[in-house]
């Protein structure tokens, strides 16, 4: 080199070092350098879900002046077009079970380094899983690989990609969470790798299905079936009935596709919990139905009606309610609350007034009072639902809530109207209507008008000398 071109380099020198990522050291003529940039790490991180941000980082004697980025391995020329001052770059992700993305660097005398292998390759969750409800709990699960290891597990509510440096990463494959209902948030799983790739979300399937309605069929042939009506965010895949309360596990044998199960008519009522489940074992909550031998007749007006039914069989016939759950929910729910417990069975109809009405559901016997009343769950007594609230009114058929002096003392006693009593919907407040009589009123409930009566203790001739009794009464949807 000549004094006049050392001086020409001498002036060149500081725009050349300015160039890329790598150090600065003394300076050497492009001739002389013969050292070449070593690429010592690259970073990565997803941007999106499909796109890679990479980033390399270089030393160089002299100064790197350009990097090239590239899915070959073959080390180009320091003159090659590939390489730019850019020591980053956006590029997809690859889906090839071998992707191969390599970088060099460069000087200013065209030196290039060695070639520097870039771990692009996502990890892959090969499977993901919810455990069996326990204690209130339950624990996601996730089976994940990658080509140079697993670094890290996030369990998030959000389908979003998260950087491979988000806090809700963590070295546990597994996240415990509340036990899902149907209104429970859906969770995704991710892993990364030491590399910082970070793996497309893979749903978990963490809530539970839900159980709409279930429905008693009428008595055929000695036999009744139970059904139900079930949905799930994804799909329901089993079914499962027992005569027990605990919700069963997933692998339980009780489960089968069937959606409706047929037993013996029994002659008393039995209990019957209703539970469905999924595709990823998450399993709902227990739906009760009692089954139990209410006819033929009763079923049927039972199933035209669009509303909740309750079958009840007395001493003197069988008689079938719809009621008003929308119009009169608090009334309506107070009493399934007393039937699905069981508690009218064994009661009786203490109070007969042929040309007015039948009340009963409160005492064992007659004389009503303390001695005689029912044992069993007693409730707080409900706000009255007005008929000027509900639009429903005292008339002939209609299933009634007795109650005291006080307009919200009603608890477990009712009364069906024999007449049109529509004074009742004001008289002393008024007295909330939650339903009426489909089936067995032209029957069971003139039977029970009829039955002689005398005086009570406070001289009403109301009190039955026989008072019909209550078997049972079972909600049939």
């Amino acid at each position: 080199m000549t004094l006049n071109q050392l001086s020409i380099w001498a002036i060149g020198i500081s725009f050349l070092s300015g160039c890329g990522g790598g150090n600065k050291a003394t300076a050497t003529p492009p001739g002389n350098d013969i050292s070449i940039p070593v690429v010592g790490s690259v970073f990565n991180e997803p941007l999106s879900i499909g796109k890679l941000y990479v980033n390399a980082n270089a030393n160089d004697n002299t100064g790197v002046t350009g990097y090239c980025f590239a899915s070959a391995n073959t080390k180009p020329l320091g003159t090659d077009k590939c390489f730019t001052s850019a020591a980053s770059q956006t590029i997809d992700i690859p889906t090839t079970a071998s992707p191969t993305y390599f970088v060099w660097a460069k000087d200013a005398a065209n030196n290039v380094s060695a070639t520097f292998p870039i771990d692009i390759k996502p990890p892959s969750i090969a499977s993901a899983s919810v455990s069996a409800p326990s204690n209130g709990k339950v624990t996601l699960s996730v089976n994940a690989s990658d080509n140079v290891g697993i670094d890290g597990y996030c369990f998030t509510t959000s389908p979003a990609v998260p950087l491979a440096s988000d806090a809700c990463f963590t070295n546990a494959a597994t996240k415990t969470i509340d036990t899902p209902t149907s209104n429970s948030p859906i969770y995704y799983a991710f892993a990364k790798d030491s590399t910082n790739n970070v793996s497309a979300p893979v749903l978990i399937d963490s809530r539970a299905p839900s159980i709409a309605s279930a429905s008693v069929s009428a008595p055929s042939g000695g036999k009744v079936t139970l059904s139900v009506n079930a949905s799930d965010n994804t799909a329901v895949t089993g079914y499962c009935f027992t005569t027990s309360p605990a919700v069963p596990l997933a692998s339980d044998a009780c489960f089968t596709n069937a959606a409706t199960k047929t037993i013996d008519t029994p002659s008393l009522p039995v209990r019957y919990y209703a539970s469905v489940k999924d595709a990823a074992n998450n399993v709902s909550a227990a739906f009760e139905r009692v089954i139990g031998p209410c006819s033929v007749a009763g079923v049927t007006d039972s199933q035209v009606s669009t509303l909740p039914t309750v079958c009840m069989s007395t001493s003197l016939g069988e008689m079938v309610v719809e009621l008003e759950a929308s119009k009169a929910p608090i009334t309506t729910s107070n009493f399934l609350k007393y039937v699905n417990d069981g508690y009218y069975s064994q009661t009786v109809f203490h109070r007969v007034m042929s040309n007015f009405m039948i009340q009963g559901g409160g005492y064992r016997s007659v004389p009503a009072g303390t001695a005689t009343e029912k044992e069993g769950t007693l409730y707080s007594p409900i706000q009255l639902e007005t008929t000027t609230a509900t639009g429903l009114s005292n008339t002939t058929g209609t299933i009634a809530m007795a109650r005291g002096d006080t307009l919200n003392s009603a608890t477990r006693e009712f009364f069906i109207n024999l007449v049109g009593n529509t004074f009742l919907d004001t008289s002393l407040g008024g007295y909330a209507v939650f339903g009426r009589v489909i089936s067995g009123l032209n029957s069971t409930v003139q039977a029970i008008r009829a039955v002689p009566v005398q005086a009570n203790i406070k001289g009403e001739v109301s009190q039955p000398l026989t008072p019909p009794v209550i078997n049972w009464a079972y909600q049939l949807k």
